[in-house]
């Protein structure tokens, strides 16, 4: 046995070679890639995190998320918030509402072509019953009141606003958590 190359065995011929040129050529790369990220301020932490997430990925592209709500507007909102709170991911976060997954089958399937599938926790089992079968994971998400959501409820004329709340809400930090798992 050779020190870092393993157990070795006669009879290995060129094919064992090739494949040890092939590894010393993806060391060379991780180390380059290593090199740039600590020299970029990363912690070793951050760079094992990013290529566990990366090697996880299903097609090894950005992670998909779809994000299915009940408002248009209001999901956007949490899409962009979302997008913030795993802005070191750089996800792809594509909006959809009930209503939509309802009306048109072809919304199904590009929700099922994501990687992730959140919604409002008390939705999921409707917005599961709007899928098929065979669906990526689907979780529910809670959401606490956003800064202007608390300003925006009593409205400029102190009159209650309670309705409005839902566009102006975010997700929250411990829902948003379960990202650190994939």
């Amino acid at each position: 046995m050779r020190p870092g190359m393993g157990p070795t065995f006669a009879g290995a011929g060129d094919g064992h070679h090739a494949a040890a040129v092939g590894l010393v050529e993806l060391q060379r790369l991780v180390d380059s890639m290593v090199l740039q990220a600590r020299e970029r301020g990363f912690t070793a932490s951050q760079i094992s995190h990013m290529v566990t997430v990366r090697l996880a990925s299903r097609r090894g592209r950005r992670l998909s998320i779809a994000l299915v709500g009940v408002f248009g507007h209001a999901t956007e909102v949490y899409a962009r918030e979302l997008r913030g709170l795993l802005a070191d991911l750089d996800p792809e976060i594509t909006a959809y509402t009930i209503g939509r997954l309802r009306a048109r089958e072809k919304r199904s399937n590009q929700v099922c072509a994501s990687d992730l599938i959140l919604t409002i926790a008390h939705r999921v089992k409707e917005v599961q019953s709007l899928l098929p079968s065979q669906h990526p994971s689907l979780r529910g998400l809670t959401f606490v009141a956003h800064p202007e959501t608390i300003s925006a409820a009593s409205g400029p004329a102190g009159g209650d606003r309670s309705g409005d709340c839902e566009h102006l809400c975010r997700v929250s930090a411990d829902d948003a958590a379960w990202h650190q798992h994939l």
